[in-house]
């Protein structure tokens, strides 16, 4: 299984947020929001199941505003960072790709310390 956090404010189109087995909603403000970012974010909780992981990741490309906003999303043993268009992936303990996905985030304006996710 799956598991991340959708910043609903990323999303160009939150119908998608249907789709998703989602729980743990809340709201929270940012000290750190890139020029394109709203300082609340609404974060809600999904789960996808591993047979889908592909199908979402391409859902959530199409669904992101362009920009500094991406989504990520773990197992065990992968981590998917998603970007307006692009899905990036690495295994869990490679640094190369990981730092990889940091520099294309960066190369998009995104704060440093977004460049967080789960691992």
């Amino acid at each position: 299984m799956y598991s991340g956090v959708i910043i609903k404010e990323s999303l160009q189109n939150p119908s998608i947020l249907g789709a998703l087995d989602t729980s743990n909603i809340r709201v929270v403000e940012i000290d750190n929001p890139a020029p394109d970012q709203s300082p609340t974010w609404t974060l809600i909780d999904f789960e996808i199941p591993e047979e889908k992981v592909q199908g979402a990741a391409e859902l959530f490309a199409s669904a992101l505003k362009s920009g500094t906003w991406y989504i990520d999303m773990n197992n065990a043993e992968e981590v998917y960072v998603i970007f307006k268009g692009k899905i990036l992936k690495y295994k869990k303990g490679d640094e190369d790709g990981k730092n990889r996905i940091k520099e294309y985030a960066r190369s998009l304006g995104t704060p440093e310390s977004q460049l967080g996710w789960g691992e």
